[in-house]
């Protein structure tokens, strides 16, 4: 760099502006990018930095930069390779007040992303060395990006990958990147509250005797277009969350809790899961719930996905503790002792849902069960060909408030209430009750708000425009595509 237009005093010179155009940064941006590491931002004290004359003679050269968070700021001392001298240069001036810069560093830890962040490539499907997915890891930087220049299958020798920094992975596709735990191992952890994107990969035959056996996740995970097969761990087969978690356009198959719940998910955290056009089929929990398990005071949302001959002792599908909003959704063949479809102990409101036959094997409620202090909303929704070994082949009530409005409830059977069985206080408007195998349409006191029908006289209806004993004149073919999110049945 020539020194030409350079000022004694350590101001910028001619020479120097021109530099600084080509930038096309202000200069307090620019430093801090060149200087953010990790979760710390560091930002240049020019007023203590060397001076633009100081001799480059040695390999690095220690400047003095200040450490910026919103509640302190001191000294450290960054090392600055050659190749950065020439950026630092430019800027040796004390013309911008320290507080500035300290106030800008505010901003960008309270959100600002990397300005620097690198793609990395995993070049072979060891398990360790270079090239290999877990040396990437290892090399990346907080918010890097890894990709993979391989297909194939990746399998873990050597543990569990620790992720202990913000990071992206995207991998090829699920039918073409498989990392498996080799049912010796965790594939990933997330140790700490990090934000880490995941995709396009199958994460199988993972194993961890605590928590997550595919994935152990204290921070904010994204999933998406990824596939979770024959992972298992004593709680949340599939993935365990602590944290903040969201699932899209994936699947999740032959999952296993062996001692607790959540052969899929189980949610432990304080943040929200959110589940969107994904898809569950065969998991189990020996405790709990087969596909997801939402501990108490947990928050869920489920959207446009498909739960499929699930298992486990509480909610074959599905185990609330929390509040769990289900839209558009499908469970079907799914079976626990209690709860085929959905067990829940919280708050669980279901619209535009089809459940379809279910199974509680032991006790109540072959479609949803609720329990305890528990309330359910349900509204436009469908149950069919649901049973329970007790009470509620469709719904059972053991809550505290039930809510049931414009549904249709056909073909289900149990000892008590094919249809509805009522422990609690339950509601039911516009709501359709018919061709109960067993147990009657309702069991138990039902409070109408009108406009029901049922085709016996189980529900004793006696409000504006309801009717019993009355024929409901639906399709004989059952279920079908009627043209909403899930199948229906028609009149």
């Amino acid at each position: 760099m020539s020194g030409e237009g350079k000022r004694s005093d350590g101001l910028l010179g001619e020479g120097d502006h021109e530099r600084h155009r080509l930038l096309q940064a202000p200069p307090a941006l620019y430093v801090t990018a060149l200087l953010l590491d990790s979760q710390t931002v560091f930002l240049l004290d020019k007023c203590k930095m060397p001076r633009a004359d100081s001799a480059h003679t040695s390999q690095e050269h220690a400047y003095q930069v200040v450490h910026a968070s919103p509640n302190e700021a001191r000294p450290f001392l960054w090392s600055v390779p050659p190749e950065r001298f020439e950026v630092f240069d430019m800027f040796q001036s004390c013309r911008l007040h320290k507080a500035m810069l300290i106030g800008f560093a505010t901003l960008m830890l309270a959100g600002a992303p990397p300005l620097l962040a690198a793609t990395l490539t995993v070049t072979n499907t060891d398990d360790s060395g270079p090239g290999s997915l877990r040396q990437t890891i290892a090399n990346a930087s907080s918010g890097d990006t890894i990709v993979f220049g391989v297909t194939g299958m990746i399998i873990l020798l050597r543990g569990e990958l620790v992720i202990n920094k913000n990071l992206t992975i995207n991998g090829p596709g699920a039918g073409s990147l498989e990392i498996s735990g080799n049912s010796a191992s965790r594939v990933f952890n997330i140790s700490g509250p990090f934000t880490v994107a995941i995709s396009g990969v199958t994460i199988k035959n993972a194993h961890s005797a605590s928590d997550g056996g595919g994935i152990n996740n204290s921070g904010t995970l994204t999933v998406t277009d990824s596939t979770f097969s024959g992972n298992s761990a004593a709680d949340g087969g599939g993935i365990t969350n602590f944290g903040t978690l969201t699932v899209t356009n994936s699947t999740f198959s032959d999952n296993s809790a062996t001692t607790f719940s959540g052969g899929g998910i189980v949610h432990s955290g304080s943040g929200t899961v959110t589940v969107t056009n994904s898809t569950f089929s065969r998991n189990s929990a020996a405790n709990g719930s087969g596909a997801i398990g939402g501990a108490n005071g947990t928050m869920m949302m489920v959207i446009n996905s498909t739960f499929s001959e699930n298992s486990g002792a509480e909610g074959g599908g599905i185990g609330n503790g929390g509040t769990l909003t289900v839209t558009n959704s499908t469970f079907s063949r799914n079976r626990a002792a209690d709860g085929g479809g959905i067990t829940n102990f919280g708050t669980l409101t279901v619209t535009n849902s089809t459940f379809s036959d279910n199974s509680a094997t032991t006790f109540s409620g072959g479609g949803i069960a609720t329990a305890g202090s528990g309330t359910v909303t349900v509204t436009n929704s469908t149950f069919s060909r649901n049973s329970a070994a007790n009470g509620g082949g469709g719904i059972v009530n053991g809550g505290t408030l039930m809510t049931v409005t414009n549904s249709t409830f056909s073909g289900n059977s149990a000892i008590g209430g094919g249809g509805i069985a009522n422990a609690g206080t339950l509601t039911v408007k516009n709501t359709l009750l018919a061709n109960s195998r067993a147990g009657g349409n309702c069991s138990g006191s039902i409070i109408s708000l009108g406009h029901n029908l049922s085709d016996d006289d189980k529900c004793a209806f006696i409000q504006t425009g309801d009717m019993n004993n009355t024929p409901a004149g639906l399709d004989p073919g059952g279920l079908k595509n009627n043209g909403g999110p899930t199948q229906t049945m028609r009149c």
